[in-house]
């Protein structure tokens, strides 16, 4: 039987997949894993997966597998603690009463990413510095190019996966793939050929704040409240 977690997991991770245009390369999402270890703290921590578009030949897990995966704890398989951290973008861990390590491992026991549970606690990261965060939206005829690019103020650190952005109520509602040493992150994409993960663009002048999701699946402390402007023509 299928968890009523892992369903809303999937849920979370699948948002409302947008009609891809028939002259497109066909896409799907797909869950990507963002990290492959991670060590749980009191205050969190985790594998974190993020829904992606992907091609039909891509070898990653499946959307309808998302319900099959478990924590492997010796010999014992249990579902996953899951938190949403932004629409499409999760951190599966150990759940309370696995005490020690575990790995996350699909349905067919392929093994996703290793857990390891200690008492310490890490300090926060620090918050993202940012210069502008540029948007973009154009009709292009019969489709809208749509983009969100934060630049920063130096570049992506070390031990960073992705990158949030935050509404002025405090909602996530989109992320985007940080890679170390990047001086710009991607935080929202609408194309052509794109498919919708559930995330939603901010709008010009729109008050927002940023945070990064570390590799251990915890965020860092949020920016201060940051306009988005109009990305030069």
């Amino acid at each position: 039987m299928k968890s009523a977690v892992a369903l809303v997991a999937a849920a979370a991770l699948a948002g409302m997949a947008a009609p891809v245009d028939a002259k497109c390369m066909q896409l799907e999402l797909r869950p990507h894993v963002l990290n492959t270890v991670a060590t749980v703290t009191p205050d969190g921590g985790g594998i974190v997966v993020g829904m992606m578009g992907a091609g039909l030949d891509d070898k990653t897990e499946r959307t309808e597998d998302l319900p099959t995966w478990r924590i492997r704890a010796g010999k014992s398989m249990v579902p996953p603690a899951i938190t949403t951290i932004a629409p499409g973008l999760v951190v599966y861990s150990l759940p309370t009463a696995t005490r020690g390590s575990g790995d996350l491992v699909t349905g067919k026991r392929t093994r996703l990413g290793s857990l390891s549970r200690i008492k310490a606690e890490f300090g926060p990261l620090v918050a993202p510095r940012v210069i502008a965060i540029k948007h973009t939206d154009e009709n292009m005829g019969r489709w809208k190019n749509v983009d969100t690019l934060v630049e920063l103020d130096g570049t992506v650190p070390a031990g960073v996966v992705a990158l949030v952005l935050f509404d002025s109520k405090g909602t996530a509602i989109t992320w985007g793939v940080a890679n170390a040493g990047a001086a710009a992150v991607r935080v929202y994409s609408s194309g052509h050929c794109d498919v919708s993960n559930g995330t939603l663009p901010p709008t010009i002048g729109d008050k927002v704040t940023l945070a990064w999701v570390g590799r251990n699946g915890r965020q860092s402390k949020a920016t201060r409240a940051l306009v988005v402007v109009k990305a030069a023509e």
